[in-house]
This record gives C-alpha cells, sequence and structure tokens, in this order.
C-alpha cells in the first residue's frame, strides 16, 4: 500500500498536477497563501537619520534675505535664461556643484549677464536678478516650538522625528510586502479564459488621445511621433496591457471572493476609509467624488487583497 501511495505522488510531481488553491472557469491559482514576497526587513532608523531628517527640517525652514555680493554655494539665485529651444523667468536655483547651470551661478551678482554652454552644445543666455542668502535656523526648543504641535523641547523633538521615521520605513516596508506577495501571486496565476477587453482597451487608448490633444496633434501621429511605434504595434501593446490588467483584476476578485473580503457594506466603508487615507484624501466620500464610486471600490478591493497578502507572506 505505501509504495501505491509513493508510486502516486511521484507521479503527480512529474505531470506536474499540482492541486490549485483556486479554480474556476475563468482562472486558475496554484497558490496565492505563504507566497515568498522577497520584501528585506523594516530599515532601522539611526541618529545620522534622524541628524539627517532635522537637517532637512531647519532648512526647509530658513529664511532668505536679498544680498549685493556675488553668488557663493548655498546661495539662491533668481535668474531668467533664454536659448534657441527653451527659455524660463524668474526660476529660482540654489547654487551647488553639480557641474552643471546651478554651479555655473557662482561668482555672478545681481544684474549680471552670462552664457552658459551645456552638455550637448546648447548656448543659453542667463540673467541674474537677484542673490539671496540662507540663514538656516538652529535646532533649540524655540524652533521645536515652531514646527512641532507635540513636543516642546530638542530631545522631544528628536524622538518625534524618530518616531516619523520608523513609521515611514514600516510603511515602505508593507508597501514591498504588498507588492512582492501580489508579483507572486501573478506568476502563479493562470487565465483560462479573459473577459471581455473592449472596455479596458478603450480606457487605455482615451488615456492617449487626452495626451493627443493636450499636443495638438491627431493620435495616429501622437502614436508614431511621441510614441515611436506604429498604430498595430501599439494596438499589440494594448491588448497585452488589456490582459495583464484583466488578470489582476480577475486575481483579485477570486482572493477576496474566497477569503470573503470586503463583503458587507460596513467592510465596503473601512475599506474605502482606509484607501482615501492612503491615497491623501481627506474622507471616502472626497475621493467618491474625484474618481467614482465604482472604480473607488475596485481599488479598495485591491488594496484589501494586497494587504492580505502582506500578511500571509514569507
Amino acid at each position: 500500500m505505501r509504495e501505491i501511495i509513493v508510486a502516486l505522488l511521484v507521479g503527480l510531481a512529474l505531470c506536474g498536477c499540482s492541486r490549485a488553491e483556486y479554480e474556476d472557469e475563468n482562472i486558475r491559482i496554484t497558490q496565492y497563501t505563504g507566497v515568498e514576497s522577497g520584501a528585506l526587513s523594516p530599515t532601522a532608523i539611526t541618529d545620522a537619520d534622524v541628524d539627517a531628517e532635522i537637517g532637512e527640517i531647519l532648512d526647509a525652514n530658513a529664511e532668505k534675505a536679498e544680498t549685493s555680493r556675488a553668488a557663493g554655494k548655498g546661495d539662491i539665485v533668481v535668474i531668467d535664461y533664454t536659448s534657441e529651444t527653451d527659455s524660463s523667468l524668474d526660476l529660482e536655483l540654489p547654487v551647488t556643484a553639480d557641474g552643471g547651470l546651478q554651479e555655473s551661478l557662482a561668482g555672478h551678482k545681481k544684474g549680471e549677464r552670462y552664457e552658459w554652454v551645456d552638455p550637448v552644445g546648447n548656448i543659453y543666455t542667463v540673467t541674474v536678478k537677484m542673490v539671496m542668502e540662507k540663514h538656516v535656523p538652529e535646532l533649540t526648543d524655540a524652533f521645536v516650538k515652531t514646527v512641532s504641535r507635540t513636543t516642546g523641547t530638542v530631545k522631544e523633538f528628536r524622538g518625534e522625528v524618530k518616531k516619523q521615521l520608523e513609521d515611514r520605513a514600516e510603511r515602505e516596508y508593507r508597501a514591498q510586502l504588498a507588492d512582492g506577495a501580489f508579483d507572486a501571486v501573478l506568476a502563479n496565476t493562470e487565465v483560462l479564459q479573459y473577459p471581455d477587453l473592449t472596455d479596458i482597451e478603450n480606457e487605455i487608448k482615451s488615456q492617449y488621445q487626452e495626451a493627443a490633444n493636450d499636443s495638438g496633434v491627431d493620435y495616429e501621429t501622437y502614436i508614431r511621433d511621441y510614441i515611436g511605434q506604429s498604430l498595430d504595434k501599439f494596438d499589440e501593446g494594448i491588448q497585452e496591457a488589456s490582459k495583464a490588467q484583466a488578470k489582476e483584476t480577475m486575481a483579485v476578485r477570486a482572493i477576496a471572493d474566497q477569503e470573503k473580503l470586503i463583503q458587507t457594506e460596513k467592510e465596503q466603508a473601512t475599506a474605502l476609509e482606509a484607501l482615501a487615507k492612503e491615497y491623501g484624501y481627506e474622507d471616502a466620500a472626497a475621493m467618491e467624488k474625484d474618481i467614482g464610486r465604482d472604480r473607488a471600490l475596485s481599488y479598495a478591493m485591491a488594496y484589501a487583497v494586497r494587504e492580505w497578502l502582506a500578511d500571509h507572506a514569507k
């Protein structure tokens, strides 16, 4: 009996007849629970990270004052520039040592005009309109009270900043976990029968039609001159993109149904609020007004599935 069971198991392995974790007439997912995400652990926040973040906060709160001297590294210079192909007015640039236009500003005073040549030979006429010094504030208890609502001392502020960085690192880790898990699920997914892709294809094409309109050319010209493809080749790409989008949607719906995610109105409301917060909306109502309820629910379901996958990934 034992020999028969072993033989059956070997036969299954050889023919690749593994049981799918989910399968219906349209889609087959061999595994979605416990997939390998490839995500690394959250980044450990060091004192140097805190120092760098506080340095950026101090720099963002620096005061600028006009000076009559020549510009030097760290100053802000207001310029106009023109070339045969480009121009800009009242452009504020910091003087840096990057070897480009910003480094060329060093040594010039208000009212001076000079030429700068970019790496490919374009000649720019630069007019210096103002040179400003930056006065970066010191990190003191008094400064902390101007930028923090919850702390009043430098020590407390450093703790607050560290917590913010840790939260950011955790969010980035969760995003990597969800992305990696979902990519693994898609690799384990086979579409047995695609739905009608017309709506998806038309939506993708409409985005390029809008881009063509914004560029002042017709659709075919935009695809040929801006994308660099023939219409036939571009249509092939749209078909593949539509299939990929449909595959993702089908996988999301299959897992959501299997794991009973977002089944009730209360769960929908909770998921929409979570998604609105993630996308930076004031609330779910504002998000729905912007993108529509159907699309918001679709995104919320995808978000819930990705979070579920992250929770169950390796």
